[in-house]
């Protein structure tokens, strides 16, 4: 009773603090590209004096094709060198206003990190307390405690003394203080090096709660491999939890005091579980749950599908939103529909219709102008010195609130591969795997495809129960891939490319080789293993030896 009035106290609190805004939101979702222009203007506008400013003649600029004819297209490495001089000397070379933050993304091969304004960082606040308002709305989510996956390392510093961190991690730090507190993590569980240890101690901390009501995170194969840890280790957590001690291999990597108290009770109620079913789920270890918050769409997809089926029957999945790292992407303004809006309010966007841009032609649009169902690329301007950046994300409107478009995550646009003309994407494949699993019930839950240049052919590797002979699989999906990429028709009508090759591969397979990639030094939570790929990224024995 004491933490359900809590909840609810804080609940209006809070309410009361964001209702305006959020509703002030939805309100200039009416009139989209008023709001955009007017934006431009004061980009402009705050940044004329800046080096970049006057030389494109910011002060002159009227309206959205001065601006576009006036500034050209920018890539990241573009820009590297001014966003690195800047940010070492100070000098107002791409806007009027000194960095204060640096957003990075989370694969540490191919760093890129972007800069933040103390306004812009203000904003992406405000829209967090957005997406924050609307997880309040749904009922009971945030009403006992919340597993989180979804902080960052402890706070970095730039080489020039900045603090940087990701998105999402950007996203946690910066909910309301009654949301954090009612979230089960823990830096020092954060900053263990080694993933296993530092799964296994999420384990033992998350299973020592019975009440949870919500778990978070960004990749929801976060949450599958945190299953898998609870089973292969299924003693040790709950000898752990019994006596309050963790595992030498982790209090060798925590500084702090004991994360856990001794629960002897709430350790013979797992092992009692476990005697009762051979397997368990999320829902055995907390029947209280109401909710999961991830990424829901593009390569997640399939790992989402996975992991309903470890959910209690109905447990809602919300989209958490995508999250570019030059900006707070998109927020999920109603959770009932995963209806996910841009933030039109701080960033001015452009976007490229996607089969167009990809031939090397076609006309950039504005916010208002998108087609519900179309696919996009994504160029966004922001205060804190990035115009008319391309982004590479491409995205699917998905509806509108009032005359603005949502949106789904797609996919990278160098997520695709081209072995003799077919440009095969990355969401082609996502697509045909769920037709099979629609049309001829393969139950496939985990894939990865890859090309094979030197044999001209693809090879596609699947965990799936289903005892379907792989050559009529392959049958199957060349007709469903045909379906999504008329190039590939076309392709293996001619004889260019080879029949697909499937092969089985136990369960567990997909999420070993995403594990061995986070040893390579990925950011857990963040990273997205992709469903296609190249042969030489992979190491030659691996997958043959794990060939059913």
């Amino acid at each position: 009773m004491i933490n359900w009035l809590a909840y609810a106290v804080n609940w209006m609190l809070n309410g009361l603090f964001d209702v305006y805004s959020f509703h002030r939101f939805i309100h200039l979702a009416k009139r989209p590209r008023h709001t955009q222009i007017a934006l431009l203007k004061r980009i402009l506008r705050d940044n004329k004096d800046s080096q970049f400013g006057r030389t494109h003649r910011f002060e002159f600029i009227r309206d959205v094709g001065e601006f576009q004819s006036q500034v050209g297209l920018s890539t990241y490495n573009s820009i590297q060198h001014e966003l690195r001089l800047q940010e070492s000397t100070g000098k107002h070379l791409l806007c009027g206003r000194q960095f204060v933050y640096l957003n990075h993304n989370a694969d540490p091969t191919n760093h890129k990190a972007f800069p933040f304004t103390v306004n812009a960082l203000r904003d992406a606040r405000r829209d967090v307390r957005l997406t924050a308002y609307a997880w309040l709305r749904r009922y009971g989510l945030w009403r006992n405690q919340v597993f989180t996956m979804l902080e960052d390392e402890p706070m970095s510093f730039s080489n020039t003394g900045l603090p940087q961190g990701t998105t999402a991690g950007f996203v946690y730090r910066n909910l309301p203080a009654f949301m954090l507190r009612r979230c089960i993590t823990n830096a020092e569980i954060a900053a263990i090096k080694d993933s296993q240890s530092r799964t296994l101690a999420h384990a033992i901390v998350a299973l020592a709660e019975t009440n949870v009501s919500c778990m978070l995170t960004a990749n929801p194969a976060t949450f599958i491999h945190l299953l898998d840890v609870i089973h292969q280790n299924f003693d040790e957590i709950c000898d752990a939890i019994e006596n309050g001690t963790l595992p030498e291999r982790v209090q060798s990597e925590i500084r702090g005091e004991r994360l856990i108290r001794a629960n002897s009770r709430r350790a013979s109620e797992l092992r009692t579980l476990m005697e009762q079913e051979n397997r368990l789920t999320f829902g055995d270890f907390w029947p209280k749950l109401r909710g999961v918050i991830c990424w829901t769409a593009g390569s997640c997809g399939s790992s989402v599908r996975f992991l309903r089926t470890q959910l209690p029957s109905g447990t809602p999945v919300l989209e958490l939103g995508y999250q570019p790292s030059a900006s707070i992407g998109a927020i999920n303004v109603d959770t009932k529909t995963n209806a996910c809006l841009l933030s039109f309010r701080y960033n001015f966007y452009e976007f490229a219709e996607r089969s167009p841009w990809e031939a090397g032609f076609g006309q950039l649009k504005l916010l208002d102008e998108l087609v519900v169902g179309q696919e996009y690329y994504v160029l966004i301007t922001t205060r804190s010195g990035l115009y008319r950046l391309q982004t590479d994300q491409i995205v699917r409107v998905t509806g509108r609130v009032h005359n603005t478009p949502t949106f789904e995550f797609v996919q990278n646009g160098l997520s695709s591969t081209n072995i003799h003309g077919e440009r095969l994407a990355e969401s082609d494949v996502i697509r045909a795997i769920e037709k099979l699993n629609a049309e001829h019930g393969c139950e496939i839950d985990q894939f990865l495809m890859l090309s094979d240049a030197i044999n001209k052919r693809y090879e596609l590797y699947v965990e799936t129960e289903n005892v379907a002979e792989p050559e009529l699989v392959a049958n199957w999906f060349d007709s469903a891939l045909a379906s999504c990429n008329s190039e590939w028709a076309v392709k293996r009508m001619a004889e260019r490319l080879q029949a697909t090759e499937v092969h089985r591969v136990p369960t567990g397979t997909i999420n070993s080789l995403r594990m061995r990639s986070i040893r390579d030094g990925f950011a857990e939570p963040l990273f997205v293993f992709p469903h296609l790929q190249s042969r030489e990224d992979i190491a030659a024995d691996t997958l043959g030896a794990l060939v059913l």
